[in-house]
């Protein structure tokens, strides 16, 4: 974990929203919270599914029906076999995203890696400039250059300004 899987799928949901896509989330990291996430989104819709089958082929017949397009997002998935049947059953106009940090050869695949020490740098840098160089490079000695830990020490040092590099380590250790 930590590349940032989640993050960037919220960030392209975030992007498609403001295009008119409907974007639904689907905790993905076991087939009961699958299944929970297609009932609520059911009751959502107003349809009291009578099983969790049920619940799939509601949903399927309310994105077929809409005029919008429609994102759903399985996120942390850990078995191919536990989203298979939902994608398989997706109508012509969704789309899917899967986030997982296991090797899925039945999918597309974009794998992301960790940042460079230059990239790592520049995205700090973008943010909290104010730190200072020598800050910088030992944030990133302490933290790596997981993107996921560099977005969350960004988060803190906002919210933070005036923490220092040592009390962030010792708070928030990796």
């Amino acid at each position: 974990g930590g590349m940032g899987k989640s993050s960037t799928a919220l960030e392209y949901a975030s992007r498609q929203k403001k295009i008119n896509t409907t974007v639904l989330w689907i905790n993905s990291d076991s087939i009961a919270k699958i299944d929970e996430a297609y009932h609520g989104i059911c009751k959502q819709l107003g349809y009291k599914p009578e099983n969790i089958t049920n619940a799939a082929v509601l949903v399927n017949r309310a994105i077929t029906n809409s005029d919008k397009k429609i994102l759903l997002i399985f996120d942390n998935v850990e078995k191919y076999e536990d989203v298979q049947p939902y994608l398989d059953q997706l109508p012509e106009q969704a789309r899917a995203i899967v986030t997982t940090r296991y090797n899925l050869p039945h999918l597309k695949q974009i794998k992301l890696k960790p940042f460079s020490e230059v990239e790592a740098k520049e995205y700090l840098e973008q943010h909290l400039s104010y730190i200072g160089d020598k800050n910088l490079n030992t944030l990133i000695k302490a933290i790596g250059k997981m993107p996921y830990n560099l977005h969350q020490a960004i988060g803190v040092f906002e919210e933070f300004p005036l923490m220092k590099i040592d009390e962030y380590v010792k708070e928030y250790p990796v």
